[in-house]
């Protein structure tokens, strides 16, 4: 007659505490555990919201995707600090690397809106965290997989939702118009700055793009290149990154909920009441040295954006007509000329370069006016 055996796992921050909290836990019968943990998430599917009307009208494995998706999320709750989650339990590439690391991980990434911020104190700090985006975005230096610099749809959207959020509570008039001045931009540019068409992966299925896993666990990254046998590679599917990623099932639920309530789960009511849904047209260019624009819509305006006090050396077609302007001091900490381009006609250049104290930044710069865009109806 066979035996049974219970074993027990404990992982902490030693061997010594890692084995004393193993026989903790074998100092307790099993059914006992067994029962506790049962109870929880019977208790826990008791008071979650019903699914149904979420999964109403969805694809049958849709549907089941919205169940999965919240036991992930549940799973990579932390069992002590409630709120706190950990990016995936997975080791990416855990198979082909003799390594711990992982995505085992506490990343803040959520979309907060707060209402009642006052006083002098608040309205300073509100002014120093949207002076960051304005002076060093729109591009961040740690942002896809959290190891490249690049544009992020995602963090580009929370830029803009908090220039538009904080603004109202900037008490100085020009740091007020400056951040919706960047909101507006960096809007009416989006899609243009982080669209990619016409990949691989979208010419084979003839859409966009498509993400698809096995076992209902949503992958960190999908292949979409040709296929590599040899390593278990096919387009559309898993790369071996991390798998489950939590965020990945966060983003599908908030889908969800957002086809359900015909509107997006997370949209901030401030940034809603700016723009209602649509593109603003680009009326204004902001010119940074982090961002150089390269174009000029016919008829827009050009503000140059600078971290500290300068002088803009600039001219028209090769150079000409030149001057130079003395920079001023804006209140969310950026140094602005802003100069008057509203009556260049499409095609002409405009050169610019700029001196920070004694010192030129020793390169030129051109922005090209372009035709406007014709705007819909």
């Amino acid at each position: 007659m066979g035996r049974c055996a219970c074993a027990a796992a404990a992982q902490r921050s030693s061997d010594d505490r890692g084995a004393g909290c193993s026989r903790t836990a074998l100092a307790e019968p099993f059914a006992i555990a067994w029962e506790r943990q049962r109870a929880s998430w019977t208790s826990w599917h008791a008071n979650c919201t019903p699914r149904e009307p979420l999964s109403a009208g969805l694809p049958s494995a849709c549907a089941e995707q919205v169940g999965i998706s919240t036991m992930v999320l549940r799973t990579h709750q932390d069992k002590t600090f409630p709120g706190a989650m950990v990016a995936s339990l997975s080791v990416p590439w855990g198979t082909t690397r003799e390594e711990r690391e992982g995505d085992h991980l506490v990343w803040p990434r959520d979309l907060v809106e707060r209402g009642a911020l006052e006083g002098s104190e608040v309205a300073d700090m509100i002014r120093r965290a949207l002076s960051f985006p304005v002076r060093r975005g729109p591009v961040s230096d740690q942002d896809r997989w959290e190891e490249d610099s690049g544009l992020d749809t995602f963090t580009l959207a929370v830029c803009i939702s908090a220039l538009v959020a904080g603004a109202r509570y900037l008490p100085a008039a020009d740091a007020r118009a400056l951040a919706l001045a960047f909101a507006d931009y960096w809007n009416a540019r989006l899609e243009n700055w982080t669209t990619a068409c016409d990949t691989p992966l979208a010419r084979l299925h003839g859409v966009p793009g498509r993400m698809t896993s096995m076992g209902g666990m949503l992958p960190e990254q999908v292949w979409d290149a040709a296929p590599i046998a040899a390593r278990g590679l096919n387009p559309g599917r898993p790369t071996g990154a991390a798998m489950p990623l939590a965020w990945a099932h966060a983003e599908y639920l908030k889908l969800v909920v957002s086809r359900a309530l015909r509107r997006p789960f997370d949209r901030p009511d401030s940034v809603w009441e700016q723009y209602r849904g649509e593109r603003p047209t680009l009326t204004r260019v902001i010119w940074s040295q982090q961002a150089p624009a390269a174009e000029l819509p016919e008829g827009g305006g050009l503000t140059v954006a600078l971290r500290e006090p300068g002088v803009v050396h600039w001219g028209l077609d090769g150079w000409q007509d030149v001057r130079e302007q003395d920079t001023a001091a804006n209140s969310l900490g950026l140094h602005v000329l802003e100069i008057d381009t509203s009556r260049l006609r499409a095609g002409r250049y405009i050169d610019l370069t700029f001196r920070s104290g004694a010192n030129w930044i020793g390169t030129d710069f051109r922005i090209l006016v372009s035709p406007r865009a014709r705007q819909p109806g």
